[in-house]
């Protein structure tokens, strides 16, 4: 699972939150991520990940497809290690 604070996405919606003990709430955006995903963010970092998501301002809506990197769900994928 990979949590995204929309502040840091330029174009995600995010909800409008009145301050809380007079300091901002953050929304955090759980996205599903498959290990191949997982090992590329490890290896390069988080906006490299990010890059590879075709609609990053659209990445927290749920669609059932992967959203960084599609062709690792693929059987014919290989990991390289």
């Amino acid at each position: 699972m990979l949590f995204i604070n929309p502040i840091y996405i330029e174009g995600m919606e995010e909800p409008k939150w009145r301050s809380f003990a007079g300091g901002r709430v953050n929304t955090l955006w759980m996205i599903p991520i498959n290990e191949a995903e997982l090992d590329y963010l490890r290896k390069n970092g988080i906006e490299e990940l990010i890059k590879q998501c075709p609609a990053p301002k659209l990445m927290h809506i749920f669609s059932g497809t992967l959203k960084f990197l599609p062709y690792s769900a693929s059987p014919d994928f290989v990991r390289m290690s």
